[in-house]
């Protein structure tokens, strides 16, 4: 019953994702009434907030199908980086998608406390899961010795696994204010839309910000499956 309830919580955690991707897709079709592309928007961005150190670069759109996954904003270089679809499309997508991202540039710009404890974070996270990694192939073998080490290890992999949850929880906040705080009010006041399309926009800049959640969900309901597999972690 207890596999069962976590499997079912898991199918619902990836509820978020799906609408996400869904609404990503939906609106990503060449728009008429749009001024340019997702590049020349970022330009015209970038030239307006006096962003003159801000770098922008294209990805492959084989890494970034529909998702945000490949959009992202790297804060120890200062660069956007953009699917081809993102970078080259006249799409509402493009248009949300490239706003969400220089806002996070925005947020580095102003010296956004939480967008630098969750680079940190993210820095800390990588480190740990290198040096994770190294414990759990020295405690396969040590193992055979010392059996024991195997329950040690097993905790350190958890206790890393739980601080990248915690990373996409801390994530949620910067994402909510880039698309809500910032990106919104850029494209309202901006005249970039139609009065039609805002609604549109409004649900691209949600599924922007609340794919995270379905990704905190779904990382802490694996830890949660792998903590009561049998009582153990392994």
């Amino acid at each position: 019953m207890l596999f069962l309830v976590i499997g079912i919580l898991l199918l619902l955690s990836q509820a978020p994702a799906l609408w996400a991707k869904h609404v990503l897709k939906k609106h990503s079709k060449p728009h008429s009434n749009l001024p340019g592309t997702g590049k020349q928007l970022f330009t015209h961005l970038k030239r307006k907030f006096k962003l003159k150190d801000l770098k922008l670069e294209e990805i492959s759109s084989a890494n970034s199908r529909n998702s945000i996954s490949g959009d992202h904003f790297n804060p120890l270089t200062n660069t956007v980086y953009l699917s081809s679809q993102n970078f080259q499309g006249k799409s509402l997508t493009a248009v949300a998608v490239v706003t969400h991202e220089f806002s996070h540039a925005l947020q580095f710009s102003e010296g956004s406390q939480l967008l630098v404890t969750r680079t940190q974070m993210a820095q800390l996270a990588a480190l740990l899961n290198k040096i994770v990694s190294v414990i759990l192939v020295g405690a396969l073998i040590v193992s055979f010795i010392f059996p024991p080490i195997l329950i040690i290890a097993g905790i350190g992999w958890i206790l890393s696994f739980l601080f990248s949850v915690l990373i996409h929880i801390v994530t949620l906040p910067v994402e909510l204010d880039a698309s809500y705080n910032r990106a919104l009010p850029i494209l309202e006041e901006g005249g970039y839309l139609q009065p039609q399309d805002l609604d549109k926009v409004k649900q691209i800049l949600a599924a922007c910000a609340y794919t995270y959640v379905a990704q905190a969900l779904a990382s802490f309901i694996t830890l949660l499956f792998i903590i009561f597999r049998r009582g153990r972690p392994f």
